[in-house]
């Protein structure tokens, strides 16, 4: 079971009813830009390296964050740090969008945002990973399987995983 934000307790499968609803949506804005159109890559967005991304990598990455899941019940917040990663984007302007900005401290980070709230805990569970086995994955990369395996640790349907999502290089690039 887990905890809703409204108080009440959901069950895992009222979480997939839920998630089965909006999979079309969580799909499309946990792929990266080239599949997405309407969120860009921003020019000066850093080229992070993709070794760790490589498809021979990709399944150690995956089984790691499964076990993570399963032992500390962390597949929500998992899902909720890859939504809002992504949930920055504006259509108005094309910025935001998944860039990993959520690392940066500071008073202008997006890990300070209210929205934000809680996710500290979520980047702090899965930053062993990401300092060991996918050392050289972007965050938003990162984040973004992450949340995919925790829909799967749960029940839900597979989500295609594509590479190529690019992290900011400071909090500067942090939305406002």
């Amino acid at each position: 079971q887990i905890c809703c934000r409204v108080g009440r307790i959901a069950t895992v499968q009222d979480t997939m009813a839920l998630l089965n609803q909006y999979a079309f949506f969580a799909t499309i804005i946990l792929l990266p830009s080239y599949v997405t159109p309407f969120r860009p890559q921003r020019s000066f967005r850093s080229a992070t390296s993709m070794s760790a991304s490589s498809p021979s990598n990709i399944p150690a990455i995956r089984s790691a964050l499964s076990s993570l899941i399963k032992q500390e019940k962390c597949g929500p917040i998992l899902i909720r740090l890859g939504w809002h990663d992504a949930g920055t984007y504006s259509a108005h302007d094309n910025t935001g969008g998944p860039r990993g900005c959520m690392r940066f401290e500071g008073s202008n980070s997006e890990a300070c945002f209210e929205a934000n709230n809680g996710l500290d805990i979520a980047r702090r569970l899965v930053q062993p990973i990401k300092d060991s086995i996918a050392k050289n994955m972007s965050y938003a990369d990162f984040w973004a399987l992450s949340a995919i395996v925790a829909v799967k640790e749960m029940g839900g349907p597979d989500v295609k995983f594509r590479t190529g999502r690019k992290d900011a290089v400071s909090v500067e690039e942090s939305v406002e």
